[in-house]
């Protein structure tokens, strides 16, 4: 055997450069589309309808039950919480059209700091 004859029997088994990278890309794709599903998986809630008191009062499709996020402001004097509970009645109204009779909400929890201030916009989310 000549010596020419030995280097190739001994590269018989070894990979090239190209047969290596098609093999990364290949895992890394596989891993890049596994940790994009869980990403997708992880998030379903995210995806929320997001109205003003208005769209909300005017189409009863969204009343439904289904969950979503109304946005509004806090209608004067509307505010009740019974004395030592963190049970809260409100109402809401539009930022801009304060022409309708505003959304009834209910609120367990503590209210947060900005909740009273005339300039803050309220978020309310839920069925």
């Amino acid at each position: 055997m000549s010596e020419h004859e030995d280097i190739k029997s001994g590269m018989r088994g070894a990979k090239t450069p190209k047969a290596t990278f098609i093999r990364l890309g290949i895992i890394g794709f596989v891993l890049a589309v596994g940790i994009a599903y869980m990403i997708y998986a992880a998030f379903p809630g995210n995806t929320l309808y997001f109205l003003t008191v208005s769209e909300f009062m005017e189409k009863e499709e969204y009343q439904d039950g289904r969950v979503l996020r109304v946005s509004g402001k806090l209608l004067d004097g509307s505010f009740h919480r019974p004395k030592g509970s963190t049970s809260a009645n409100f109402a809401l109204i539009d930022s801009l059209n304060n022409s309708n009779p505003g959304l009834e909400a209910r609120y367990v929890g503590v209210m947060p700091d900005l909740f009273f201030n005339p300039h803050s916009e309220i978020i309310l989310q839920g069925s």
